[in-house]
C-alpha cells in the first residue's frame, strides 16, 4: 500500500486500534512528543519526513501514552503512523532471509541488541531502561532526560536508611518507576510517600547530583558560603583554593595568636590567604608542619561539605537531613 494513500486520520485510527487506546491518546502523543498537530496543514508532511524517524515516533507514544506498551503492538502502530501497513505481505519475488534458530544466532542477536541499546539516543530509551542505565552510570544527560520526563517532580525513592557514599545511594527502581508514571501525569508533588511499614523521602533526580549538593564552608567560622562569601565574617573566599582554605582553617582552630572574634585578625588572615598558601606559611609558620602532616594523611580540615540523602524516615516534617563532609 502506497503511504500517500493512507490519510493521517486513517493512520491514527489504525494505530489506536492496534494499541487498544483512544484516538485522542495518539493525537496527544503526536502533539506532545513531536509537536505535530493533526489540524495543521503540514502535519502529514512532518510525520512522513525522513527527519522524523521511527524511533522518534515510538518514543512519543511510549512517553505520552504508556511506558509499558507491548513491543509488537507498538512497532505495528509506528508503522501505521509512518504510512506503512505492518501486515502487508512481501511482494512475490522479493528477497527474504531466514536465520538458523540455534544458540549461536541467539547469542549474536543478544550481542547486537546490547550494542544497539548502548548507542541509541537517550531520548529513545524506555523509562525503566533509562533509569537503570542512570543508576549504573550516573550520567548527566540521562539525569536531565529523566528530570524532563518527570516534569521536574520528585520521583526517586532510595532503598534504605543507611549511609552510603554520596553519588552512589541505592535507588529502588520499582518504587521510583511507579512514581515516575504518576509524575508524567502530574500526580506526585510530594516529598514523602508510604514505603513498607514507614515512609520514604522522595527526591527530584537532580537532587542526587553531587554538584548541586556541594556546600562550601568558611575557613574561619565554618558557616556555609554563598558564592564564596561568608556573611558572619564579612569575607569573600572565592579566590582561595581548597588547600589555602584548609591552611586558614588550621590557623583558626589551632593558632593561639589568632582570635576568631577579632575582625582585625580575621581580616589579616584573609589578606594573607588571598596571596596564597606560600604567604600563609610565612605569616603563620607554626601551622606549616601540621598542614603538611595532615595533608599527607588525608586529614586536612573539611572546607567542602556534601549533603547526604537520607532514605527512609518517619513522617516528621522537622526531621533534619544529615550531612557528610569532604
Amino acid at each position: 500500500m502506497d503511504r500517500n494513500t493512507i490519510s493521517l486520520q486513517e493512520r491514527i485510527k489504525n494505530a489506536a486500534q492496534i494499541l487498544k487506546v483512544e484516538e485522542s491518546d495518539i493525537k496527544h502523543a503526536l502533539s506532545e512528543g513531536l509537536d505535530i498537530n493533526i489540524d495543521d496543514e503540514d502535519a502529514l508532511m512532518l510525520l512522513d519526513a525522513a527527519s522524523t524517524d521511527e524511533g522518534m515516533v515510538q518514543e512519543a507514544l511510549v512517553s505520552n501514552i504508556d511506558e509499558d506498551l507491548k513491543f509488537v503492538r507498538l512497532r505495528a502502530a509506528v508503522y501505521w503512523l509512518k504510512g506503512r501497513d505492518p501486515f502487508e505481505k512481501p511482494q512475490e519475488g522479493s528477497l527474504t532471509v531466514s536465520l538458523p534458530d540455534d544458540s549461536q544466532t541467539s547469542s549474536l542477536y543478544a550481542t547486537v541488541t546490547k550494542v544497539i541499546d548502548a548507542t541509541k539516543p537517550i531520548a529513545q530509551h524506555k523509562d525503566r531502561e533509562l533509569l537503570e542505565r542512570y543508576i549504573a552510570e550516573r550520567d548527566y544527560e540521562m539525569e536531565q532526560e529523566l528530570h524532563k520526563r518527570s516534569k521536574g517532580q520528585p520521583f526517586i525513592v532510595l532503598t534504605d536508611s543507611g549511609k552510603h557514599e554520596p553519588g552512589k545511594e541505592p535507588i529502588d527502581v520499582d518504587a521510583s518507576m511507579d512514581l515516575l508514571k504518576r509524575a508524567r501525569k502530574g500526580y506526585v508533588n510530594s516529598t514523602i510517600v508510604p514505603y513498607g511499614d514507614v515512609v520514604a523521602n522522595v527526591y527530584r533526580i537532580t537532587e542526587l547530583n553531587l554538584e548541586d549538593r556541594r556546600v562550601e564552608l568558611c575557613p574561619v567560622c565554618g558557616a556555609s558560603l554563598y558564592k564564596g562569601y561568608c556573611t558572619p565574617c564579612e569575607l569573600n573566599w572565592s579566590p582561595a583554593d581548597k588547600d589555602t582554605r584548609a591552611y586558614a582553617r588550621l590557623v583558626s582552630e589551632h593558632s593561639g595568636r589568632f582570635q576568631r572574634e577579632s575582625y582585625a585578625d580575621r581580616k589579616a588572615l584573609h589578606a594573607s590567604a588571598m596571596k596564597g598558601i606560600v604567604d600563609l606559611r610565612k605569616t603563620w609558620p607554626s601551622m606549616s608542619k601540621l598542614f603538611d602532616d595532615r595533608k599527607e594523611s588525608g586529614d586536612l580540615p573539611k572546607v567542602i561539605q556534601i549533603s547526604d540523602r537520607p532514605t527512609v524516615s518517619v513522617a516528621d516534617p522537622f526531621n533534619a537531613a544529615g550531612n557528610r563532609s569532604f
